[in-house]
């Protein structure tokens, strides 16, 4: 099965993902309308930019990604790093191999 992770900085405060709604304008709904149609679940909880969750994790499998964490803004930013890990198939048949790896979110 094929999965599909998107991973950045979408920059749309006003879609709060944890009540799944968001504002009423043309880009907000777009965007989470796309996400929501297409089974893609937000897995980051806790707010990247001062109050506003913009920096994001979205799946169409929640069991691949096994932690999110925030780590602190790199240099000038004042985006928080996400650190994330997943559990990728490696693709053999005959045996079910299951690798952690981790990925930064490269600002």
């Amino acid at each position: 099965m094929l999965q599909t992770i998107i991973e950045g900085n979408l920059n749309r405060p006003r879609i709060d993902w944890q009540h799944f709604q968001c504002a009423n304008d043309q880009i907000h709904t777009t965007v989470f309308n796309f996400f929501i149609t297409f089974g893609y679940s937000q897995m980051v909880n806790f707010n990247t930019r001062n109050e506003n969750l913009l920096d994001l994790i979205l799946t169409d499998d929640e069991l691949s990604v096994v932690t999110v964490g925030s780590h602190p803004p790199i240099g000038h930013s004042d985006h928080s790093v996400i650190e994330f890990s997943l559990a990728i198939n490696s693709g053999v048949t005959s045996v079910s191999s299951v690798t952690d790896c981790k990925a930064c979110k490269f600002l």
